[in-house]
């Protein structure tokens, strides 16, 4: 039969419950934030005393090495890695190989390592040239002739550190590096007083930026050179070491290398002298090139 619209709706039939089933979990409220522990309360600390350099004896400490050396301005590009914190940018630009261009100077330097034979005869020289040089000295020279590194010394002219033993620095350890820094330097200083500046020019002319990086950093100042006059060849002449100052050495801020026991060097000194006298350029030692007017 047809359903009867009029009827009311039939109310849906809903299953049984599963008698089976679990019985639901009972709802729990949020739990509430626990406080966290409060910090126990920290004392202020005061700051760390600054370190102390290590004093060895006979020796600068870094800092007064670079008190020796406060007044000397090196070239554009120089970094600086006193702190250990400057880029590394090139060899040349952890070492002073040519002074300042702004002023009509020359350096003039003398390496000294295996005897004293032609020392005297340079002072001479100098003195009546009136110019001061810049020596580059080691420590076995200064042990072996303590004199004539007092009388360079009293003669006005200022004393560089080139190592202990003339070694090959590529090759060493930083250990060994500083050794023989420190070795020279325990050397030469006693006898050089004042006249001692912590430059450092390499034996033979071997560095790499870890040699440069590790002097720099405890206070000594590389020095390399803008010509050599290769004196200490076999069969040197004093027109050869003059043809290559001519070549070289005639411009501002030029270093100039040579060594003071070359007998070439000797016979070429007062005419080297005077070529660059000539060229307008005045030759002395390295800080008078790199330091203040």
């Amino acid at each position: 039969a047809a359903a009867d619209p009029t009827a009311p709706p039939v109310p849906a039939v809903q299953p049984p419950p599963d008698l089976d089933a679990a019985p639901a979990p009972p709802a729990r409220a949020p739990a509430r934030p626990q406080p966290k522990p409060a910090k126990p309360a920290v004392a202020p600390q005061s700051p760390a005393p600054p370190a102390v350099p290590e004093r060895k004896p006979g020796v600068l400490t870094p800092d007064e090495r670079r008190d020796r050396l406060a007044a000397v301005t090196p070239p554009p590009g120089f970094t600086t890695e006193w702190s250990g914190g400057a880029a590394v940018l090139s060899t040349a630009h952890n070492e002073i190989a040519r002074g300042r261009a702004d002023r009509q100077r020359v350096a003039v330097t003398f390496d000294c390592h295996h005897d004293d034979q032609y020392i005297d005869r340079l002072l001479e020289l100098l003195r009546h040239q009136q110019v001061h040089a810049t020596f580059f000295l080691s420590g076995q020279f200064a042990g072996k002739y303590p004199d004539c590194v007092r009388r360079i010394a009293a003669a006005g002219h200022e004393i560089g550190n080139h190592s202990h033993t003339h070694p090959h620095f590529q090759a060493l350890s930083d250990a060994a590096v500083l050794a023989e820094m420190e070795a020279a330097e325990k050397a030469i200083l006693p006898l050089a007083g004042t006249a001692y500046r912590p430059y450092f020019r390499p034996p033979f002319g071997e560095r790499d930026v870890r040699v440069l990086r590790l002097l720099i950093q405890h206070g000594f100042l590389p020095v390399y050179w803008t010509v050599d006059t290769l004196d200490w060849q076999t069969g040197a002449t004093a027109e050869a070491i003059l043809d290559r100052v001519k070549k070289g050495g005639t411009v501002p801020g030029a270093i100039v290398l040579s060594h003071g026991g070359s007998e070439a060097t000797m016979e070429a000194v007062p005419r080297m002298l005077n070529l660059l006298r000539g060229a307008n350029l005045q030759p002395g030692t390295l800080s008078a090139l790199c330091g203040p007017e």
